[in-house]
């Protein structure tokens, strides 16, 4: 698909989407849902910058240690070379955004952000151009290309540790421009990137017979002085005779093998900035069943955070970085997936507080259930839970109640969550070419000591 589209299900679908809609209603009788109040809301300007036949299709954002928030989005329209990636800031309570200017026109599909101690730092697919400015400048300089030459990135995320940039890809061992769908030698790369320095490679794993589509991640975690990375891959395996009711198998043919995802979901780490990563630990067992399509991993001063989307929302949290909890179901599967650079579930945290935040559509859904010509990826929200009590756990999640980031639904096209200052912000980009110029909305969540 590409991703200026939103699909519409057949006739025959909309049964059972109708069905798990409910369902996701129902999931957890007792979540109730609160809706932020309109002073909790900002919106970044790029009414100036983008019109309404430019399609919002990416977003990122990073803060710094001075609370600046800085955010990156990705436009693009029908008209030719018309790709962009667009800059704004604000510190304080968001109410004052800088003027957007756009800072690259590379034609890139995905765009990350982090800051270091005295840079912001952006990363844009698919060769990862690196651009960097220093913190309170708006001067950007072209620090050149990340990938070796024979990588062909399929993903990637970045994070500030101190004065460097970690970025941390997924590359198949091609020179084609495109990875290839079916299954291929991959391997997970970190890229370690001081100021003056040439960067050091790390080759953190190779990966046989990897399927683009069952990939998610990589995400990048920083813990006290400790760097984890999750990733999460999968390859297509024959199922047994008598099996064939796993997730997600199928028959390319009648009398074929029936085939299915076998995911894995793995990590490493490493102690001491610069120091050697330790050999990738699977986190769940290799067997066949769904697999993996979102992915986050964030920290607190207590525990890591796994968060991923399989049969459902699943999570699992580890006390000392190398032991996991048995995976905990937060919620129900997502029902519509918009971001196609892993923005439709997302994670963040604080030093001792966690939120997560999806794209979701139980609101409004009987406006087009009925009606067939309809489309449920224009009637979606962005829905978080965050930890309530301290420390922050995976128990507290479950139970935190549901809340409503957008004042209404509409055609979110991804979501960001960032922590801070004992905050947490969730960012997310929605419009509807040509009859809706893009917006990004700024939420900041009710703290949870005043529920």
């Amino acid at each position: 698909m590409s991703s200026r589209q939103l699909s519409t299900p057949t006739g025959a679908a909309w049964a059972g989407i109708a069905g798990a809609i409910l369902t996701l209603s129902c999931s957890n009788p007792g979540r109730g849902v609160i809706r932020l109040p309109a002073s909790n809301l900002r919106h970044v300007p790029t009414a100036s910058a983008n019109s309404t036949r430019d399609w919002v299709l990416d977003v990122d954002a990073a803060t710094d240690a001075d609370g600046v928030m800085h955010v990156v989005w990705r436009t693009d329209s029908d008209r030719p070379h018309s790709d962009r990636i667009w800059y704004s800031h604000a510190a304080g309570d968001r109410s004052d955004w800088s003027q957007p200017v756009p800072i690259d026109s590379s034609s890139a599909q995905m765009a990350r952000v982090a800051v270091t101690d005295s840079q912001v730092h952006l990363v844009v697919s698919e060769r990862l151009r690196h651009l960097a400015a220093r913190r309170g400048t708006a001067i950007w300089r072209d620090e050149g290309v990340i990938a070796r030459p024979t990588e062909s990135v399929q993903s990637y995320d970045v994070i500030g540790f101190g004065t460097q940039l970690v970025v941390v890809y997924l590359a198949y061992c091609s020179p084609d421009s495109e990875p290839p769908s079916e299954g291929m030698t991959a391997k997970l790369v970190a890229a370690e990137i001081d100021e003056g320095r040439p960067i050091v490679y790390r080759d953190l794993a190779i990966l046989q017979d990897v399927e683009g589509r069952l990939t998610a991640g990589p995400r990048l975690a920083r813990w006290r002085d400790e760097l984890h990375v999750i990733c999460g891959t999968g390859v297509m395996d024959t199922v047994r005779t008598g099996d064939t009711r796993v997730a997600e198998a199928y028959q390319s043919t009648a009398g074929a093998p029936w085939m299915a995802p076998r995911p894995r979901l793995f990590e490493a780490y490493r102690v001491t900035p610069g120091g050697a990563w330790t050999s990738p630990k699977d986190l769940l067992p290799q067997e066949f069943g769904a697999s993996i399509r979102e992915l986050s991993m964030v920290a607190t001063k207590d525990r890591l955070f796994v968060i991923y989307e399989r049969s459902g929302f699943e999570a699992s949290e580890s006390t000392d970085g190398r032991n996991w909890s048995a995976p905990v179901k937060l919620g129900s599967p997502l029902q519509w997936r918009t971001s196609e650079t892993g923005r439709n579930l997302v994670a963040s945290s604080d030093s001792d507080a966690v939120v997560v935040a999806w794209i979701d559509r139980r609101f409004d859904w009987e406006q087009y259930v009925p009606n067939l010509g309809s489309n449920p990826g224009l009637h979606t929200d962005v829905l978080a839970i965050q930890s309530t009590g301290h420390p922050a756990t995976l128990a507290s999640l479950v139970v935190s109640p549901i809340t409503r980031v957008t004042p209404e639904s509409g055609p979110v096209m991804g979501v960001v969550a960032r922590s801070g200052d004992g905050r947490h912000e969730i960012v997310w980009i929605e419009g509807l070419p040509p009859t809706r110029a893009p917006e990004i909305g700024v939420a900041r969540l009710l703290d949870d000591t005043r529920r």
